[in-house]
């Protein structure tokens, strides 16, 4: 028996049968109310990455709306600082980053605590479940660094040309909302691309700005991270978080995205997604054939 009895004959304390029992509850209540904690943890963050994409979102628009209808470059001139779309944003003032994860608008809650990653020396996402860790990159002044773990709409190849029928040719990047300008100088015998006036693109519900991701999806699949959803979900059912062209923000399932055997340099499934059961679309402009 576990402590003693008073002067009436009323025990003080519990048995340690008692205890065990008392013990056995809270562990039940425990492993019933830890998956619900756990869920709500879950959608609280995937809750907040929505509030950042569409903070990331209308600082696009106020960019757009100061660069007549044009987005800011994914990255221009070549390696160096204050020459990334985050620079462009955080240093003109739009919406400031912070070199730390905390607090900052540009970092997903749900992304796993990695360390940065130079966009330049990192290998290709194995799976949409791989989450590759955030990108850090120098600002203008060279001193201030901005941390993303958000990716843009955008291919990285500024010297290839997509479709050999295109006539005149163009560079691969210039057909996604956000276009790579190499440097006039140094990199003189690049194309010069061609930036889209985002006022005049359709589709504006469906064509995709930033979303979960590293860098930007290069025309990988596995590009799209697939951070939201319960863990014991498959694949299919894990979600990505979109900001749209239109502004609105939105979770997309892994069913609904380019996914294995989606091939993001065809140019009917980047044109028509719904054909292929995607609810994003890709690119900005209407191709077909090889020609814009």
């Amino acid at each position: 028996m576990v402590g003693a009895k008073n002067s009436l004959g009323r025990r003080l304390g519990f048995t340690l049968v008692e205890l065990l029992v008392v013990i056995g509850i809270i562990a039940l209540l425990i492993s019933i109310l830890l998956p619900s904690l756990a869920q709500a943890r879950s959608q609280a963050q995937k809750l907040q990455c929505q509030s950042n994409l569409r903070q990331i979102g209308l600082a696009f628009r106020m960019y757009m709306n100061d660069s007549k209808g044009f987005l800011p470059p994914v990255e221009y001139g070549g390696m160096g600082n204050g020459r990334f779309w985050v620079d462009l944003l955080s240093d003109k003032n739009y919406l400031k980053s912070k070199p730390s994860v905390a607090g900052n608008p540009y970092i997903c809650p749900s992304a796993p605590a990695q360390e940065a990653r130079n966009p330049f020396f990192y290998g290709t996402p194995t799976s949409r479940l791989q989450d590759p860790g955030y990108m850090l990159v120098a600002g203008l002044d060279s001193k201030s660094l901005h941390a993303t773990h958000y990716a843009l709409n955008a291919a990285w190849d500024a010297t290839g040309v997509w479709w050999s029928g295109a006539k005149p040719a163009r560079p691969d990047s210039e057909w996604f909302p956000f276009v790579f300008y190499p440097d006039p100088v140094s990199q003189a015998s690049l194309p010069k691309p061609r930036s889209t006036n985002m006022s005049t693109v359709k589709d504006s519900t469906m064509v995709a700005l930033v979303y979960d991701g590293l860098w930007l999806h290069r025309q990988y699949y596995t590009s799209f991270t697939l951070r939201h959803g319960n863990p014991k979900s498959p694949e299919k059912d894990k979600t990505c978080n979109f900001c749209f062209l239109d502004g609105h923000v939105e979770s997309v399932k892994g069913s609904r995205l380019p996914g294995p055997g989606s091939n993001l340099y065809d140019t009917d499934q980047l044109n028509f997604p719904r054909k292929y059961n995607w609810d994003v679309k890709l690119t900005v402009k209407q191709i077909k054939n090889g020609a814009p």
